[in-house]
């Protein structure tokens, strides 16, 4: 994040991008790779919501 956040030089124009990122961990014998796909995407929309510029962990759920 630090690196994406530094500013770049692109034609002697100083370039500042931000990045969200949402995390989430797999655990193969509790949930699909498609369903932590998901998990990781509502992680992101929590960067996005809360201030963007950041990176969101999706907590561990155990299901019954």
């Amino acid at each position: 994040m630090d690196t994406l956040n530094r500013p770049f030089l692109i034609q002697e124009h100083s370039i500042k991008i931000g990045c969200s990122m949402g995390s989430a961990e797999w655990v193969a014998q509790d949930v699909s790779p498609q369903t932590i796909l998901e998990y990781a995407d509502e992680a992101l929309y929590v960067s996005k919501n809360t201030g963007k510029n950041k990176l969101s962990f999706y907590p561990f759920r155990k299901t019954s």
